[in-house]
């Protein structure tokens, strides 16, 4: 994780696939894939959205 944060640092674009939060709370902008029956869209996680996906995981780190 560091080495990628000093990438994006640095200027350059710096993309991470993952279904894990945990990787995903690192990095200030998400983009989040959903799916549904027929077909997927893309959508950025708002800042709200974000603050919200790091609460979450903060309290399962918490519960477990």
């Amino acid at each position: 994780m560091d080495e990628l944060q000093r990438n994006a640092g640095d200027g350059r674009l710096v993309a991470v696939i993952s279904h894990m939060r945990d990787v995903a709370v690192n990095f200030e902008n998400i983009l989040v894939v959903e799916k549904s029956p027929r077909t997927s869209s893309t959508r950025w996680l708002s800042v709200n959205e974000r603050h919200d996906l790091m609460a979450d995981e903060l309290l399962a780190g918490l519960r477990s």
